[in-house]
């Protein structure tokens, strides 16, 4: 069976059972096939409806949010209206790892090439990634904290940092054994 017709019998059957838990997970693998299908507008209006079906948990409206923000540059949107969205709705509900992954995503976007950086924004957010580490999140949010640490700050030194902050990265991951995760970290820091 097509991933296509799995995510249509899904939705189906969410409309048939009235179940938006079911639906929305039918929505967000409809969205990521049309994404890969590199069909953006039709991914980009099936995360609206996700956004609409009552029950959301912040965690899938803060990951439909930040695909949208992607999407957008290929729809002529702005990104940072959707991350500013996400990082509103994340840090109104307190979610720590949610505001982790939304600020990370906010420092990738400013921190892109195609985009005139913000180098107030940028600062004001490692400053709020780095104050994070030290709560209670969990060991991807600290990997990813690590991960935009060395990233962004990469042209102010000579790339020690950068290498320690990835091998911290990197350290975190493999102690709790997110395989796919940490070789991506190995690919970035050249080892």
């Amino acid at each position: 069976m097509s991933a296509v017709r799995l995510a249509k019998r899904i939705l189906r059957l969410a409309k048939a059972t009235s179940d938006h838990r079911l639906e929305r997970s039918g929505l967000q693998l409809m969205a990521t096939i049309y994404e890969k299908q590199r069909d953006t507008k039709s991914a980009k209006a099936l995360l609206k409806k996700l956004l609409e079906v009552p029950g959301a948990t912040v965690q899938e409206y803060v990951t439909a949010l930040l695909q949208l923000s992607s999407l957008a540059p290929h729809n002529g949107d702005d990104p940072v209206k959707y991350l500013t969205k996400a990082l509103d709705q994340a840090r109104t509900s307190g979610n720590l790892d949610a505001i982790v992954l939304t600020q990370s995503a906010m420092l990738r976007h400013y921190m892109s090439p195609e985009v005139d950086s913000d180098e107030h924004c940028i600062t004001e957010l490692l400053s709020s990634q780095k104050e994070l580490l030290k709560d209670n999140i969990s060991v991807a949010s600290r990997s990813i904290i690590f991960e935009d640490l060395a990233i962004c700050e990469e042209g102010e030194t000579s790339g020690s940092n950068e290498l320690r902050a990835l091998e911290q990265s990197l350290t975190e991951v493999t102690r709790f054994s997110l395989s796919d995760y940490s070789t991506n970290i190995v690919n970035k820091a050249n080892f």
